[in-house]
C-alpha cells in the first residue's frame, strides 16, 4: 500500500510539471532528472526533480554554471551535471543548445 501511494504521488507530480518541463536527462536509478522553467521559491533559481524505478523521488533547484547544471537537492545536497546529458523539451526543444 505504501508502495502504491508513493508511486501515485510521483505520477501526479510528474503529470502537474509536464508542461513546465525545460529539459531531462536519465539518471542511475533507472529514471530522470527533470528541470522546470519554473521559479523555486525565495531563489534565484529554477525548480528540479528527480525520480527513480522505485519510486524514490526529492525536489531541488538548479541553476546553470558553466557548462554544468548544478542541482542543489532538498536531502542529497548539491551536484552537477555535464549540460550535454540534458534534452531540450516542450516549447525549448527547438533551441540548438542551452
Amino acid at each position: 500500500m505504501k508502495t502504491l501511494l508513493l508511486t501515485l504521488a510521483t505520477v501526479a507530480a510528474l503529470a502537474s510539471a509536464q508542461a513546465d518541463t525545460f529539459a531531462d536527462t536519465d539518471n542511475q536509478g533507472g529514471g530522470k532528472i527533470t528541470i522546470l522553467h519554473d521559479a523555486c521559491e525565495g531563489k534565484p533559481t529554477s525548480r528540479a526533480y528527480f525520480y527513480t524505478k522505485d519510486g524514490q523521488t526529492e525536489d531541488g533547484c538548479w541553476r546553470y554554471d558553466g557548462d554544468t547544471i548544478v542541482i542543489e537537492w532538498e536531502k542529497q545536497g548539491k551536484r552537477r551535471y555535464p549540460i550535454k546529458y540534458f534534452t531540450l523539451r516542450g516549447p525549448y526543444r527547438d533551441f540548438k543548445s542551452f
